[in-house]
Formats: C-alpha cells, structure tokens, sequence
C-alpha cells in the first residue's frame, strides 16, 4: 500500500477540524485533486498564447514577462471548497464580512487556500462567491 501524502493528511485534519456531517473521503479526494491541479498548472503551464496555434515548434518559445492571471486557477480551488462545502453539510458556505470574526467556512477554506499558494482569502472568496451567483443567476439550483 502506498503512503499517504502529506497534503492528503493535511486536507484530511482540516476536514475533520470542520466536523463534515458526511462525504469526508468524497470532499477530500475533490480538495485534493484541485490542490494538485493548480500546484501542476502553476509550474507547467498549458495555455498558448493569445491568438497563436499550438504546434510542436511553437509551445517552448519564450512566454510574455509579468505576473500571470490566476483567476482561473483560484476558481477550480474555490469551485472544490464550495462542493465540499456542501457535501459536508448540504447547506450552502457563509463568508463573513473582512473584518469580522471568521465564519466556519473561512476557517476551513483558509488552509486549503493556503496549501493551493492562494492569498487574500476573504477577497478571493467574495469575488468568486459574487461570480458563482451570477453564473447560476438563471438555473433553478438550491
């Protein structure tokens, strides 16, 4: 049998520091999974560039200079929190307001975020939260 990784542990203290009601392992494996996916898109990434045509001749020239756009990478991170989320206590997650003591939900979105090398939690929470509101704006999803 192959040994536990680290970072599965770590998911796995949080879980049960958060006291899911049900689907630990099914909440963990989807936290995991997302964590390792944005650790491996941030260190190969497999985006072209705007407007060019991948081929084996132009996917290792140099990429443009500056801090790249994370959004993407965040909300495969926070789409995971709020699934397990919602697994662990079929309710939907609160964000407290910055400033404010931290909600259950900030407290255990905080280490997951930190594992995946996101920052400004409460911020990037608000902003994909106002995000998934708008996306599901149409559909009938309770």
């Amino acid at each position: 049998m192959a040994p536990i990784s680290p970072r599965r542990l770590a998911v796995q203290k949080v879980i049960a520091s958060a006291k899911f009601k049900q689907n630990s392992k099914q909440a963990e494996d989807i936290l995991v999974r997302a964590i390792d996916d944005a650790r491996d898109y941030r260190a190969n990434p497999h985006a072209s560039y705007k407007g060019k045509k991948v081929t084996r001749h132009s996917f290792g020239t140099d990429r443009p200079k500056g801090r790249k756009d994370e959004t993407l990478i965040r909300a495969v991170v926070m789409s995971a929190l709020f699934q397990a989320w919602l697994l662990g206590f079929e309710k939907s997650p609160r964000i407290n307001n910055k400033g404010y003591p931290a909600s259950p939900f900030v407290i255990f979105a905080e280490p997951i975020l930190r594992m995946a090398g996101i920052g400004k939690i409460e911020d990037h929470l608000e902003q994909y939260r106002s995000y998934r509101k708008k996306a599901l704006q149409n559909f009938h999803v309770k």
